[in-house]
């Protein structure tokens, strides 16, 4: 699929590293391991950098095959969190592979399209659309910018 970002990984935990969503219904109690900080915490403490990912991808909307800005910024993320990249996956996908500390074991796949709509945005807002004729209505922004929050 066209612009694709695909998230694997192995660690047995890597269920708590799923979207957001799943995140906010982890209880405190089950998130809780060995004294690490419960994931919500976590999440809460880059929700600022979370919000700046998306209205960064939502300013610089790209169309199906053409996701190269951000490809690159999600690569650029994914590096700078330590995780394996690999690109061109249909031209502007992006693989990133976590992997654990228990070397093999069970695998887990997130995804998150990249591609935007041909549609003009009419927002005012100071991160719309950049480009054109072309917006992200369609929450491929928002998917990207939760895949890389469950990535860090």
């Amino acid at each position: 699929m066209p612009g694709t970002l695909v998230v694997l990984g192995t660690r047995p935990d890597a269920i708590k590293l799923a979207p957001l969503v799943h995140a906010l219904a982890a209880t405190e109690a089950g998130a809780r391991r060995e004294g690490a900080m419960p994931v919500i915490n976590r999440i809460a403490d880059f929700h600022d950098e979370m919000t700046g990912w998306r209205q960064e991808l939502h300013a610089h909307p790209e169309t199906a095959f053409e996701e190269h800005q951000p490809a690159d910024f999600v690569a650029a993320r994914l590096t700078a969190f330590g995780i394996e990249i690999h690109r061109g996956l249909a031209g502007t996908g992006v693989v990133g592979t976590l992997h654990g500390a228990k070397g093999d074991g069970p695998a887990i796949g997130l995804r998150a399209d990249m591609d935007a709509l041909f549609i003009e945005e009419k927002n005012g807002f100071a991160h719309k659309s950049t480009v054109p004729g072309k917006m992200h209505a369609c929450g491929h922004d928002g998917h990207m910018s939760m895949l890389l929050g469950a990535s860090k």
